[in-house]
């Protein structure tokens, strides 16, 4: 196990970094708003910016078929080496984009372009990354055993990727001028991105790839031969994605604008849920090796429902104990979900199929849950007063998760029928 410990850490990095450079977005959003989207009205200024921040997890699904599709025809390392390339030149550019009032609608196009091409890149990354790892390390008899605990560890880059962007903020907050402050953390996360780029490129493929000869991808073949797998990959990646953007964008936003805390308050709010989370996730991770997976997630969804109306109510209390306490709820429902998450899906597609039927099914999941959340949640607000409308919206998706996990049937049949295909196709598979 431990000589594939720099595989894991070079994934790591690749994740933290799509973290950060997500996270700056939403965190810079009023600034986005007013540089490349001025308006006489503010809150258009910041729908146009959410619109921009929805257009990235839009074009994720696009870019997870061709990089899941070169992932499972020509190496995962190639794919994972140049979506990173891909993500960091568009971060660099943002960094350096000059604003509305300089070069007028032009800079609001380019914003719009940079991000869709960062989408692309990223949505391959992800679920590209921990594939990659879990897949070297399941060569080590120890490390197989536990996909669940190096899932949850590989999660914690997510809590790393967003303290990086937090950190950044607080910097950039305390400059005399931020109106182009806020452009260094751009510019040196592209650097970071650039570094990440040459240890990929010296990572050696994955041993499970190499074994497969002649690979025949199809997306089609994928939904097809998988058709349960694919339904509870979008299932999992909606409900990942809404525990997400209550935890590291909607949350921010939601204190500072409507309940009026201060936005220096939020983050540090923020970065305790974070904390517990990036400590849950491994819990999460070793102990969803020891459950039959349908049935944790079950719990985690059932627990997801109960707390949700509370987290709310903690929320609007408005004291530093209520808040305190709904991030610590929040930091434990996103580390159940994300901790456990990467070991399930690594089981439900044989290797031949597993890079396009987890990167595509789980970032149509993200976009139809995660992406369109904000926008959706902030607009609904904005028009009717309704501070608890976001309870409405988690409860809905949540019940879908679960229904989609309590009809589709046992998960182990969809896992049999993976040992079988890798059984009568794949020598040494």
């Amino acid at each position: 196990m431990k000589k594939h410990t720099h595989i894991l850490i070079a994934s790591m990095i690749g994740n933290a970094l799509e973290v950060y450079d997500f996270s700056l977005y939403i965190i810079f959003i009023s600034i986005f708003a007013t540089t490349f989207f001025p308006s006489n009205d503010p809150f258009v200024s910041l729908l146009y910016s959410f619109s921009t921040f929805s257009a990235g997890f839009v074009t994720r699904p696009i870019g997870a078929f061709i990089f899941g599709w070169v992932g499972d025809k020509y190496g995962r390392r190639p794919a994972l080496t140049y979506s990173m390339l891909l993500g960091s030149i568009p971060m660099l550019m943002i960094g350096l984009m000059p604003s509305y009032e300089t070069i007028g609608v032009f800079s609001s196009f380019s914003i719009v372009f940079l991000r869709i091409t960062q989408g692309i890149s990223f949505g391959g990354e992800h679920n590209g990354a921990i594939i990659f790892t879990l897949e070297h390390m399941a060569s080590s008899s120890e490390a197989k055993k536990a996909p669940g605990l190096i899932g949850g560890i590989f999660a914690i880059s997510v809590g790393i990727g967003h303290i990086m962007a937090t950190g950044m903020e607080i910097c950039v907050l305390s400059f005399p001028d931020i109106s182009w402050g806020w452009r260094i953390p751009f510019i040196l996360g592209s650097l970071v991105g650039f570094i990440g780029f040459y240890i990929r490129f010296k990572t050696t493929e994955s041993p499970e790839f190499q074994e497969i000869k002649n690979p025949q991808v199809s997306l089609f073949k994928t939904l097809r031969d998988y058709p349960k797998s694919c339904l509870l990959t979008i299932s999992l990646g909606g409900l990942s994605a809404i525990s997400y953007c209550m935890l590291y964008s909607f949350f921010n936003i939601y204190l500072s604008r409507y309940l009026g805390v201060p936005l220096v308050d939020t983050m540090l709010y923020n970065l305790f849920g974070i904390s517990i989370f990036m400590l849950s996730c491994p819990l999460f991770g070793y102990l969803s090796d020891h459950i039959e997976k349908r049935t944790y997630f079950i719990i985690a969804a059932v627990c997801f429902l109960i707390s949700i109306s509370l987290i709310f109510n903690l929320l609007q209390s408005k004291t530093v104990l209520s808040i305190m306490t709904a991030q610590l709820f929040l930091g434990i429902i996103n580390g159940s979900i994300s901790g456990a998450e990467h070991g399930f899906m690594q089981k439900l597609f044989p290797a031949t199929h597993r890079c396009t039927g987890i990167a595509v099914n789980w970032s149509f999941g993200v976009l139809i849950f995660g992406g369109l959340a904000p926008l959706g949640m902030t607009f609904l607000i904005e028009k009717t007063g309704n501070l608890d409308i976001p309870i409405l919206f988690y409860v809905l998706c949540v019940s879908v998760f679960m229904i989609a996990l309590i009809n589709l049937g046992p998960v182990t049949n969809q896992l049999k029928k993976c040992d079988e295909f890798r059984n009568h196709h794949h020598k040494g598979f």
